[in-house]
């Protein structure tokens, strides 16, 4: 089961997902490309955020595994 702020994330991940995909086929974006770009990065950083947390994340851990050092 995930925590509730791997939810949250996944859950803004595809709606900012959406958002720069609907810019991008905008006719705006044609015009003013500055928008996509913001757009473009506040997707990042949510993507940023999520994997940030899923590498600490108690329930991301149990579902991958223990991560094996190299020898």
């Amino acid at each position: 089961m995930k925590c509730p702020l791997c939810h949250e994330l996944e859950r803004e991940l595809q709606g900012r997902q959406r958002d720069y995909g609907e810019t991008l086929a905008s006719s705006h974006h044609r015009v003013n490309t500055k928008f996509a770009a913001y757009k473009r990065v506040e997707l990042e950083c949510v993507r940023n955020e999520l994997e940030e947390h899923q590498f600490v994340c108690a329930s991301t851990v149990k579902q991958r595994g223990p991560r094996r050092h190299a020898a």
